[in-house]
Formats: structure tokens, sequence, C-alpha cells
């Protein structure tokens, strides 16, 4: 199937996926925006929920988006389990030096 103008990769194919997100639309056209989102317990590295993409003239997106991460790592997951942490990351108990 032919396009008229420019059209970026689809972001169904393999080098435009992204774990643990979805997409609003897939639109690979010049200029057309693109909205990654990532599931519920996951953030973007830099801890944004979502990332949103543009086709540029070069038949390129601007950028592809990292992996969506879990919210927190091995650690800090041990110690929420343990209930060490609240959900925020903070002390729930101190210690004292014997």
């Amino acid at each position: 199937m032919m396009f008229a103008g420019t059209i970026c990769p689809f972001v169904n194919s393999p080098e435009m996926f992204v774990n643990n997100s979805y997409v609003d639309k897939d639109a690979p056209y010049q200029g057309s925006r693109i909205k990654y989102t990532c599931q519920d317990g996951y953030i973007f590295p830099d801890g944004d929920k979502s990332k949103t993409i543009t086709c540029l003239p070069t038949r390129q997106w601007n950028f592809i988006p990292p992996p969506c991460e879990g919210k927190c790592n091995k650690t800090q997951f041990i110690a929420l389990t343990l209930g060490l942490i609240d959900d925020w990351g903070a002390p729930q108990l101190s210690i004292s030096p014997v």
C-alpha cells in the first residue's frame, strides 16, 4: 500500500516498540504526533508517564522513547513489601544505635 507524502515507520513495527506502553494511534505521516503512555505501574526512566513523538520531513520520528520501567527497583520493592518505606520512599521506622 502506498501513501502520498512523507511517512515514518509505523509504531507497530519492531523498531518502534516500547516495552510496557501503548500508543494512542498509528499515524505515520509527516507532522503527525503519537503519544506513548506507560501501562499502570510503569513510568519512563525520567519519571514521565507519557511521551509524544513527531514524524519529521526526513521520514524519521524525532526520537524513540525508552522502555517504560517499573516504578520501583528490587530493593525498593522489598522495603515497600516489608513496610520499611511508604509509597513515596520515606522510611517508616528508625533504627537507634545500641
